[in-house]
């Protein structure tokens, strides 16, 4: 048999068929807002199973959904949970800290346009608003030479402000951060913030497309349990 990928004889084609799809029991599950959804492949057939989402522990749902389809040999799992709560702001209050002269670029983006010739167009709100993008001073060259070191004083006005604004969580984002391998160190220890990722090395780390991902990681709500 010869699909244009690869070829394997009918025989080995009916041998996995059998370990995957008749012996082997397989559950897989989504657990969302509001329902938590089974699928229980086996012996060739497919079961579905629903359950109500239980918000305060949502391992309970799963739980007792297994408990009724009986263990499984193997578990496939996914859930939105936290994009529900991304999407509906139910996240920790979060905070963005970044390199001076690049607080705005949340709201700048890519440039890109919903549509290019009106000017009225209407932007989805940042993830961090205006008043909790704070600015300090600092700058890593491109090579990861410290061009500015960080400032402890811009450091210290901002942590005062994160605390009386009752921020939860910050997401640190410097320029070119991913270049200088001795980062976190620059950091000055026991301070009362989170420090997230510095984004991807392929991205620029003060481009939008790595504020994005360090936010939302820092924006996801802590476990109900």
């Amino acid at each position: 048999m010869d699909n244009g990928f690869f070829s394997l004889p009918l025989c080995s084609l009916c041998s996995l068929w059998e370990h995957y799809v008749i012996v082997e029991k397989r559950i897989g599950i989504d657990i969302g807002g509001t329902f938590t959804d089974f699928v229980l492949l086996q012996d060739g057939r497919l079961t579905i199973h629903k359950l109500p989402t239980t918000p305060d522990q949502p391992a309970r749902a799963l739980l007792d959904g297994i408990a009724t389809l009986g263990l499984p040999q193997g578990i496939i799992h996914g859930t939105t949970v936290a994009t529900n709560a991304l999407l509906e702001q139910r996240g920790a209050r979060t905070a963005l800290l970044t390199t001076a002269g690049f607080a705005d670029v949340l709201v700048i983006g890519r440039g890109v346009r919903p549509t290019l010739y009106d000017l009225a167009v209407t932007r989805p709100e940042p993830l961090v608003t205006a008043d909790l993008r704070l600015e300090i001073g600092e700058r890593i060259t491109a090579d990861g030479q410290v061009l500015l070191p960080l400032s402890h004083d811009d450091l210290e006005r901002a942590i005062e402000r994160l605390i009386a604004a009752d921020v939860e969580s910050v997401a640190v984002c410097f320029c070119t951060a991913t270049a200088c391998p001795n980062t976190n160190s620059r950091w000055p220890s026991g301070s009362p913030v989170s420090l997230a990722t510095m984004g991807n090395p392929v991205f620029w780390s003060a481009s939008h497309p790595t504020f994005c991902p360090n936010i939302v990681n820092m924006n996801a709500p802590a476990p109900p349990w």
